[in-house]
């Protein structure tokens, strides 16, 4: 079950209902121990590459992209993708999600403060710069020749499986969000 990278970072990736509340229940009840172990995760490609279903781009018109989790720890730790909570008046809150219109400008960005860890949903006056990062981002690691191997639905995983690789191709196998959760809090980095 190998997809190009391009592919990981396609439009509309299906991912079933129930595994989105599950990662996002999961996201939200470590993001401590997430944002605790950023460098690990930068540094694990494994881990990198980690897809949830509550970490996305949505753009109208122009599609929508779930975003690998090394993306958004690397944009935090660049301070390129934080906003100020309107609870604790803080730039704390860490932007998992985003969506609306690059057009119009209407836009809702959500996040998890890192000091109320309370779950924000605002308006951005700063969505045009996210989207450039995010986007900057997705294209510097969509890199030719890279297979990332992604926990999918078993219909799907049989049908890549059968696509043949290359010799010069990188094989990445991500880690679905329950196995990086549980690693993490066993601080195994491999």
């Amino acid at each position: 079950m190998a997809l190009k990278i391009k592919s990981l970072f396609g439009q509309n990736d299906p991912v079933p209902k129930d595994d989105k509340f599950k990662d996002w229940k999961l996201y939200c009840s470590n993001f401590k121990l997430i944002l605790r172990h950023s460098d690990i995760i930068l540094n694990n490609r494994s881990y990198f590459y980690c897809k949830a279903g509550p970490l996305n781009l949505n753009l109208v018109l122009l599609g929508s992209w779930q975003l690998p989790l090394g993306i958004l720890v690397e944009l935090w730790k660049e301070k390129k993708l934080l906003e100020t909570c309107p609870d604790c008046m803080r730039r704390s809150v860490h932007i998992h999600g985003m969506g609306g219109s690059p057009f119009s400008g209407r836009n809702k960005v959500g996040g998890i403060c890192s000091i109320c860890y309370n779950n924000i949903s605002i308006t951005s006056k700063k969505f045009g710069q996210h989207v450039k990062f995010v986007m900057e981002k997705l294209d510097k690691y969509a890199a030719p020749g890279t297979i990332v191997i992604v926990p999918v639905s078993s219909g799907l995983s049989e049908i890549i499986r059968k696509q043949p690789s290359k010799k010069n191709e990188e094989i990445i196998e991500a880690v679905d969000m329950e196995t990086l959760i549980r690693k993490l809090k066993y601080n195994r980095g491999s």
